[in-house]
């Protein structure tokens, strides 16, 4: 576990849910209070691969401040993939009206992951 400006980071799963069983190894940075959340990545080190940043109780995003491209999956409360919003670019805003949690990922992550709406992501500890 490594503690990074306020967000914790563990080493997750991602169980695509399909046919394959294989799991894609990722760190998830995950939001703790209010103020991480407002926050977001504009107090974060920048994402690399392999990395993501889970906003809980968050439906929509902004890009203001942010100088790269973001995939963003919004999450229902039960982990599962209601939206994908792939390479939204700086200076953009997203919305999703049902979405609990919000995950942001360097663009290209959510095509190399598999990461499809109406799937269920597993976060559980590797």
């Amino acid at each position: 576990m490594k503690t990074i400006e306020g967000y914790f980071s563990c080493t997750y799963n991602i169980d695509k849910k399909s046919n394959s069983d294989k799991k894609k190894l990722i760190t998830i940075f995950s939001t703790e209070n209010v103020f991480e959340r407002t926050a977001g990545l504009l107090k974060f080190p920048p994402l690399n691969l392999n990395q993501g940043l889970l906003i809980n109780k968050c439906n929509s995003i902004h890009t203001f401040g942010i100088k790269y491209s973001l995939d963003i999956v919004y999450l229902s409360r039960h982990l599962k993939v209601i939206k994908v919003v792939e390479n939204i670019k700086p200076t953009r805003m997203s919305l999703c009206f049902g979405a609990k949690h919000t995950l942001e990922m360097l663009t290209g992550e959510v095509n190399r992951l598999g990461i499809k709406k109406g799937m269920t992501l597993n976060f559980g500890k590797y």
